[in-house]
């Protein structure tokens, strides 16, 4: 710009306008002070005044400084501006001359704001929306190319775990999403309006779909919209992945233990199996017959390790084990887990179910079972008290064996038979084992085999007293066999015999009198006549003696001692003092 008056070495003022497009919200003309040369911009009018008198080649270079700005720098008036400039010498103006401003807008990248809170995501849960305070704006759109976004992308930029995250987005107003697991980037393609992307980016949601043992840190969202032209600036959330503890899982049970009384301690179930996703060590377990215990019988038991011990509490029927072991060693103990019944008489016999739980420290497993059935085993009845012995005399009448028998069986309370037999010393033709039938219990005698059969269930009382009330006899009364007998008492339950026990019978034989027959005739003896025989038709019998000690031969009534004589010629056996054999 040049200056120039011909008849003028000064000039007092200059003013410089925006005479057309002036937008008075955003035009500036602006000039700094100098050389007595101040100015004073009127935004209203869009007039710039110069003022003070200086040379005109001072006013050349002040001119030569003025200075235009724009204000708006978000969506300014796109418009041209004239600026014309005047001078004044003091008197007069100076024709305007004129100059141009074109305004050139820059696209303005969009801003996102409002991000920046943390996601608690918990393992397992549902997708959840990540941000839905999301705001977007775009300072630089003033037409309707820049009223819409174009794309946006939300990024897992620190954290990503591409076997577990996932970023998703449901399509909606021109808007459609892709997500790629490799690299953790969710886009979202589709002009819309930037109320629609807002809305858009607001629901999306985080999923982890690790449901068992995900990875736990941190993981940053950083959220970018495009306008078509460019990126905003990122900005950024957090999600936080909270992993829950997963209880340990038992399988493999389910079997059935079969125990029969008395016998040694069994392993319950050698097919237990025990996983846990998300944890190395178990803490503890318990074994519990949760189902049918009987705290008098039953016996859990556990053989302790360097790691696990064991520990039974037989009034709740609960085995715990304790002790930090790896999963491996606690399935291995599991699997030696005994059941043992200690009733080996009579045992209760219903079916025991076993619970297993086990613990990992926070959470118990859901519990598996097993199942225990006892079969007891018949126990023989108990006869005892017997040992004495009897003894009967020839002749006598029929007489208890034995009163103190005592009868017991710890799983019967009935007993279906007995037997009672002369199991040593039996004369068939002799002897007779008896019994009054009572209470429903019948007795059979077989003297062939010596044996007395009771029959008939009963009680164990109403035997005990009925084998109280066996008698014995002994038919033969002249000469019975005096050999002892032994009898041998056995009771049934109706499976199994007692163990014998045994009496002592010894029969006493009583002497019976030598008898002498066939006498009774009459002699007639003459006088002067000789010794004649006086009974020639006497018999003699004893029927417990073979031999006759001696015999008397008495005139008892009638008696002359001066004129009778009874006389006995003596032969090798017998003399008036010797002992002769029985004669018949």
């Amino acid at each position: 710009m040049s200056l120039s008056d011909v008849d003028d070495a000064d000039i007092t003022s200059a003013t410089i306008t925006i005479s057309s497009g002036h937008v008075l919200s955003e035009d500036v003309l602006a000039f700094t002070d100098a050389n007595g040369i101040s100015g004073s911009w009127n935004s209203e009018t869009g007039v710039l005044t110069l003022s003070g008198s200086a040379t005109k080649a001072q006013y050349e270079a002040a001119l030569e400084t003025v200075t235009y700005q724009n204000t708006n720098t978000d969506d300014p008036n796109n418009g041209s501006r004239t600026v014309s400039w005047v001078v004044n010498d003091g008197i007069t103006n100076s024709s305007a001359i004129t100059s141009t401003i074109s305004v050139s807008d820059v696209n303005d990248a969009p801003i996102l704001a409002g991000a920046g809170g943390t996601l608690s995501f918990t393992e397992g849960g549902s997708a959840a929306v990540i941000a839905n305070g999301v705001s977007l704006s775009d300072v630089s759109l003033s037409d309707v190319d820049d009223a819409d976004i174009t794309s946006a992308t939300i990024t897992i930029s620190s954290g990503h775990v591409l076997s577990e995250d996932v970023l998703a987005f449901t399509d909606a107003t021109g808007i459609s999403g892709s997500w790629n697991s490799e690299t953790g980037v969710l886009t979202l393609s589709g002009s819309a309006t930037k109320a629609q992307y807002e809305a858009a980016l607001e629901t999306v949601t985080y999923q982890n779909t690790n449901t068992d043992d995900p990875n736990n840190g941190s993981r940053t969202v950083s959220w970018v919209v495009n306008d078509g032209i460019a990126n905003s600036s990122a900005i950024t959330s957090t999600i936080s992945v909270r992993a829950v503890n997963d209880a340990p899982i038992l399988a493999g049970a389910g079997g059935t233990l079969s125990f029969t009384e008395g016998g040694s301690a069994a392993v319950i179930d050698s097919a237990v199996s025990l996983s846990d996703v998300d944890d190395a060590n178990i803490a503890s377990a318990t074994i519990t017959i949760s189902s049918g215990h009987v705290s008098s019988e039953d016996v859990l038991a556990f053989t302790d390790t360097s790691e696990i011990t064991g520990s039974w509490n037989s009034d709740t029927g609960e085995l715990t084990l304790s002790g930090s072991a790896t999963k491996a060693q606690y399935e291995a103990a599991l699997e030696t887990v005994t059941y043992q019944n200690t009733n080996t008489d009579d045992p209760n016999n219903g079916s025991r179910t076993v619970s297993w739980v086990v613990n990992d420290g926070i959470a118990n497993s859901s519990a598996i079972t097993s199942t225990i059935s006892v079969r007891d085993v018949n126990d023989a009845p108990i006869l005892a008290g017997a040992g004495g012995t009897l003894s009967f005399t020839e002749g006598g009448s029929a007489a208890v064996i034995d009163s103190a028998v005592s009868l017991s069986d710890v799983d019967d309370a009935n007993i279906a038979s007995a037997t009672i037999t002369i199991s040593s010393g039996h004369v068939l033709s002799e002897d007779v084992l008896a019994f009054t039938d009572p209470s429903g219990i019948s007795g059979s005698w077989d003297s062939q085999t010596g044996e007395l059969t009771l029959s008939g269930s009963a009680t164990k009382a109403q035997y005990e007293a009925a084998l109280e009330t066996v008698t014995y006899q002994n038919t033969n009364t002249d000469d019975p066999n005096n050999g002892s007998r032994t009898v041998s008492w056995v009771v049934n339950d109706g499976i199994a015999n007692s163990s014998a026990i045994t009496s002592t019978i010894s029969v006493r034989d009583v002497n019976d009198a030598p008898i002498l027959a066939g006498a009774g005739g009459t002699l007639s003896f003459t006088e002067g006549g000789s010794a004649a025989v006086i009974d020639s038709a006497v018999s003699l019998s004893d029927v417990d003696d073979a031999d006759i000690a001696s015999a008397t031969i008495t005139i008892s009534s009638g008696h002359v001692l001066s004129e009778d004589v009874l006389a006995f010629t003596d032969t090798s056996d017998i003399t008036d003092h010797g002992i002769a054999r029985q004669e018949n």
